[in-house]
């Protein structure tokens, strides 16, 4: 899974980068708390953040736990004195069918997502 908070540039530009690195903690913080032990996150840069889940075999799992992750990240944020909420969009892609490499997962991923 690739993700990406949209309209993060306006938290920094509107409250301070200082803001937007909270927020981009907290929003770690959600992701992790949404996965598995067995699964891997990381932020890739900016406001990208990726997920590499394990060992599953049923794509209604993967749904449920997207529309998870989007119901989690909707829900508003405290950043010191200022609420802020935000949206995020999701791209999912699947070894092996929708790829046969890493190359190819995470530009098909990126697609996805946007």
């Amino acid at each position: 899974m690739f993700l990406d908070l949209d309209h993060f540039k306006e938290v920094n530009d509107n409250l301070g980068h200082d803001k937007g690195d909270l927020l981009l903690k907290e929003v770690a913080w959600r992701l992790h708390r949404c996965i598995r032990e067995a699964d891997t996150l990381a932020r890739l840069g900016g406001d990208e953040f990726t997920l590499i889940l394990s060992s599953i075999e049923d794509n209604i799992v993967i749904e449920r736990l997207a529309e998870k992750i989007l119901q989690r990240l909707s829900e508003p944020f405290r950043l010191d004195d200022e609420m802020v909420n935000i949206s995020a969009s999701i791209g999912i892609t699947l070894y092996p069918d929708d790829a046969h490499n890493i190359e190819e997962m995470l530009k098909n991923a990126d697609q996805a997502m946007y």
